[in-house]
């Protein structure tokens, strides 16, 4: 069969193609759908004992939150741009909350630095690795 009469022969016989719902509608049942999981795993190993007295944290609860808010506007990105005559600057939504989230991670890291004072670290060989190594 030729290229052509292939193309025709498929034309005049595909039935016509359902259009998709709205991103933002998908994107919101996909949300959904990711925080029954996360209800269902709640459920199922609780919540942690500490979890309400580590969100009186300012810098924990900004963490937390700005985590949720980068993975849902990334879901909705993901969704928009999946469309071939969005834009791509969509990409960009999730951007704001991802650098408020990785600056409170470093601000943590920083925060949580346990300088070493001079002589307290020191390296010791272990007798036994000096025993098979002569």
């Amino acid at each position: 069969m030729e290229t052509a009469d292939l193309i025709r022969s498929l034309a005049t016989n595909a039935p016509p193609v359902r259009r998709l719902r709205p991103p933002l509608l998908r994107a919101t049942g996909w949300l959904l759908i990711a925080a029954a999981i996360m209800g269902l795993m709640t459920i199922s190993h609780g919540v942690r004992p500490q979890f309400a007295e580590r969100m009186q944290d300012t810098v924990f609860a900004i963490n937390m939150i700005s985590s949720l808010i980068t993975g849902a506007l990334a879901t909705i990105a993901t969704f928009f741009i999946s469309l071939p005559d969005r834009s791509r600057w969509w990409l960009l939504l999730p951007i704001p909350p991802l650098v408020l989230w990785l600056s409170t991670i470093g601000y943590q890291c920083f925060a949580g630095w346990v300088p070493v004072p001079p002589g307290q670290s020191r390296l010791r060989r272990r007798r036994a690795a000096l025993r098979h190594s002569s």
